[in-house]
């Protein structure tokens, strides 16, 4: 029995922009609702693989921490077996040890359950890929909106900041996808300029809340409206990842059932 035309999700050429555009003006769907199950399906497998990657590296940088600079072979005045290998130098050996000190005690994980956040802020300030919103904080974020903010309202310095500081990260996935498949659609930097507009137009219609300033009720209401928003652009998200090798490799797979 072929399995292919049951189960494999037909990923649209078509850029995930250019079909809400059709949806606007010509009334074509975008997606159908097996899609955005597929979609889901695959972000959660994303995040499940990413998770295990970072505690599984943590626990081999513990181990290595344990067995290569614990501390009692300095008290014992023993020199390192990295440094009379001559593997390390006694600098970099220093260098070495406080970044595992501060990457295995002082790193934030890289997800802090992202599924509970009620605001896009929560989500991708506090909750999603921790370690790459700072970085994209210090080079976008926070240079837009201290440069701004001497001559512009600050809130429209914090605005410009968002933008700047989701603009990097739409950068550094479109980078990723040229890379691995040599294929530009858009859809990775619309997926991540949307974002910032909807974190500004949240927080212009809702204002910005402190979490114990909001009922249990509010945050439900938010979490779902932040979850249909998700669902909706997901798709710009997920498309360009498998768009070119998850077709050929199910297919291929479930017609040789």
């Amino acid at each position: 029995m072929n399995l292919s035309h049951k189960y494999v999700v037909e990923i649209p050429e078509k850029a995930y922009q250019v079909r809400l555009i059709e949806f606007i003006t010509k009334g074509i769907p975008a997606i159908t609702m097996s899609s955005i199950l597929h979609y889901l399906n695959i972000t959660l497998s994303i995040y499940l693989l990413l998770s295990l990657l970072y505690d599984v590296f943590t626990i081999i940088n513990a181990i290595f921490f344990r067995l290569f600079f614990h501390p009692t072979s300095e008290n014992n005045n023993h020199k390192s077996i990295l440094i009379k290998s001559g593997f390390l130098t006694p600098s970099e050996y220093v260098s070495l040890k406080e970044w595992m000190i501060t990457f295995i005690f002082n790193t934030k994980h890289l997800f802090n359950e992202p599924w509970i956040a009620s605001s896009p802020r929560d989500f991708w300030s506090t909750r999603w890929q921790l370690m790459f919103s700072e970085i994209f904080k210090e080079l976008g974020y926070l240079p837009v909106r201290n440069f701004l903010s001497s001559f512009v309202p600050r809130k429209f310095a914090n605005m410009m900041g968002v933008l700047d500081a989701l603009c990097f990260s739409s950068l550094f996935h479109e980078y990723l996808i040229i890379g691995q498949f040599n294929i530009w659609t858009g859809e990775q930097f619309f997926f991540f300029m949307i974002h910032g507009v909807i974190i500004i137009l949240w927080e212009a219609v809702f204002g910005y809340e402190k979490k114990n300033e909001i009922t249990k009720c509010k945050r439900f209401l938010k979490w779902g409206l932040l979850l249909i928003i998700n669902l909706i652009f997901i798709p710009a998200f997920i498309e360009p990842l498998i768009r070119k090798r998850e077709n050929f490799l199910l297919r291929s797979y479930f017609s040789n059932q």
